[in-house]
């Protein structure tokens, strides 16, 4: 006598628990990869920002330092060569007068201050300088920013000495370092440029 299968009857409490386990573990290996995901997108678009806010500042930095010159009232064109802070005379809105241009740190933030000459003759008073963020999240302060270079050097060769003497200035070398968290990756974006001012190449040292 066959035995008859009874269809209609359920899952039993072990197996039961053996497909919650499973789903369970499915759910926790699906719910891992798109939090690697959302971690990996977040640390991309991290250093391609940083990327981005490096780039950004040195294509200013290069396009005004590069025209250098003397100022509306014959002061020199580099007034001051530090390691954090570079200030010097350009023409950065082409209207025919040489705005006093500052580059320096703040706090971890690479600022622009503006000085706009006024009176007859020309004063540039630095109360009157307004400032503008270029980058954030720097992290190399306690390095050098900026190396000066003399007409002798050919690419190699060790920067000017501080406290550097302005008037051998001929090539600024600008080094920029990112990381708005260095504990936690992207690492460190850094990026480096070197400028020649063109109007001291040719000047007596």
């Amino acid at each position: 006598m066959k035995r008859k299968i009874d269809k209609t009857r359920g899952f039993s409490a072990i197996e039961l628990l053996t497909v919650i386990a499973i789903l369970g573990i499915l759910g926790l290996a699906v719910a891992s990869f798109q939090l690697d995901v959302f971690s990996n997108n977040s640390v991309l678009q991290k250093s391609l920002s940083a990327q981005q806010d490096i780039r950004s500042a040195l294509k200013i930095m290069v396009r005004e330092i590069r025209p250098a010159q003397s100022a509306a009232n014959g002061s020199y064109a580099i007034s001051s060569a530090l390691n954090n802070e570079f200030s010097f005379f350009s023409d950065a809105d082409n209207d025919g007068i040489p705005e006093q241009i500052r580059y320096f740190l703040d706090s971890g933030t690479l600022k622009r201050g503006e000085v706009i000459p006024t009176g007859s003759p020309p004063v540039y008073n630095p109360l009157s300088e307004t400032e503008r963020t270029l980058a954030r999240n720097i992290v190399n302060e306690n390095e050098d920013i900026f190396l000066y270079y003399d007409g002798n050097f050919t690419g190699t060769g060790n920067p000017l000495v501080q406290p550097v003497d302005t008037s051998q200035v001929r090539l600024v070398q600008i080094t920029l370092s990112i990381d708005d968290n260095i504990l936690k990756p992207p690492a460190t974006t850094t990026s480096s440029t070197q400028v020649t001012i063109r109007n001291l190449r040719g000047a007596q040292q």
